[in-house]
């Protein structure tokens, strides 16, 4: 009688902590079926991310080799389309989940206020102060799932996948569980998926119980690679922070939000903010009016596009973003994780992850209402440490988890 390996399964189970704004088409939220295909995405993602240090090691620091090897092997593990000789490839993982309760949607609806207090977080596409929003009404403008379901991720891989692999899937399926989330503004902190166990086809389960378990998964990453990479990953530089600590996620995540704010948009010193880049607005008033300038403001750090409004006649304006069309935004650093134990404490995790700022030979545009003023520039030196003082600043109970 012939006999069958039986494949290798992985178990993940997470609860969504935040309100997650993960939709198919037209934005359309399921409470029935997890999107496995973000999942996989975000996965990807995080894969990339812990195994760009051993990449670059295996290629003597070449960063060229490094990067065609982490295609080639990001293909061979999750699937890719047809670039050129070697073809498409199907993906060497199959996932597949389950709500494990029941998920609540909210649509979106003006009585709806109940966000009011992270608006900062969810940006002018998720909340509006007025009808003039996608939506047509003030508040937030699409439908989301509500914090507090849980769901089964099962990753399925074939009888003769090695184990190398399957540790490095685990690994990422760990890391989007302690500093990722799902869906829009997932770096803002929202789509928040706290891991809670994971366990392996054998049956052995480990839990996250606590924040010991998080430093311990942090020292296992590799951190050996230096900066100026070209992609989003672990480095020398990278900074965890256990930056604020609660019994309610949306108290802390809150709590984040009223931080960021006061510390990024304090400009002409309303109540609340702390007036900390005052030269940002000169710089960009004068590129505004077609003066040439050598830096940029300091907060497009944060993340491109970064855009400036006056309330004078005419409501002068201007806009920064890279100038490349197929490429026009510039993620954030700075990712916002809140993560709740099973014991229902909850913890803000803040991941600075610099790199390089932008690839060679993007330049950045900037575009001001009046067109004639418009121009771009060279991507100028970038400067980390202004997140650095936002996260030492704001947060007097934190724990620093790693500082590169």
């Amino acid at each position: 009688m012939m006999t069958f390996s039986e494949p290798t399964r992985i178990t993940a189970r997470y609860r969504i902590v935040t309100p997650m704004f993960l939709g198919g088409d037209g934005h359309h939220v399921d409470d029935q079926h997890f999107r496995n295909a973000s999942f996989k995405g975000a996965l990807r993602f995080w894969w990339r991310a812990l195994n760009w240090g051993r990449m670059l090691k295996d290629a003597n620091g070449n960063t060229d080799a490094a990067l065609t090897n982490l295609h080639a092997a990001e293909g061979r593990l999750f699937g890719k389309a047809s670039d050129g000789e070697e073809g498409s490839r199907q993906s060497l993982i199959r996932v597949s989940s389950k709500f494990d309760n029941k998920v609540v949607i909210i649509p979106h609806s003006p009585q709806d206020d109940s966000l009011k207090n992270v608006a900062y977080l969810l940006g002018l596409g998720l909340h509006s102060n007025n009808d003039k929003g996608s939506a047509g009404h003030k508040g937030v403008q699409r439908d989301y799932i509500k914090a507090g379901a849980q769901v089964e991720v099962q990753l399925q891989f074939p009888f003769d996948a090695d184990d190398e692999s399957i540790r490095q899937v685990r690994q990422a399926a760990i890391a989007l569980g302690l500093f990722g989330g799902l869906g829009s503004r997932a770096r803002k902190g929202f789509g928040s998926l706290a891991i809670h166990s994971i366990t392996d086809g054998k049956g052995n389960a480990d839990e996250c119980k606590n924040l010991d378990d998080i430093k311990k998964f942090i020292q296992d990453i590799n951190f050996s690679s230096p900066e100026d990479v070209p992609l989003t990953a672990f480095t020398k530089a990278t900074r965890i922070d256990a930056s604020e600590k609660g019994r309610d996620a949306m108290r802390v995540l809150t709590t984040v939000c009223q931080q960021l704010h006061a510390y990024r948009d304090g400009t002409v010193g309303q109540s609340g903010r702390l007036n900390n880049f005052a030269k940002d607005r000169e710089l960009a008033r004068n590129a505004q009016e077609g003066q040439t300038i050598a830096e940029l403001p300091s907060r497009a750090i944060f993340g491109l596009p970064h855009n400036y409004q006056w309330k004078e006649p005419g409501n002068p304006k201007l806009d920064i973003a890279p100038a490349d069309t197929e490429r026009n935004r510039r993620a954030s650093p700075l990712l916002i994780h809140i993560h709740e134990f099973p014991d229902n404490s909850v913890v803000a995790i803040q991941t600075l992850l610099p790199t390089t700022f932008l690839p060679e030979g993007i330049n950045i545009a900037l575009k001001s209402s009046k067109e004639q003023n418009s121009r771009t520039m060279t991507v100028p030196n970038m400067n980390y440490q202004h997140i650095h003082n936002y996260l030492n600043d704001h947060f007097p109970s934190k724990e620093i988890l790693r500082r590169g």
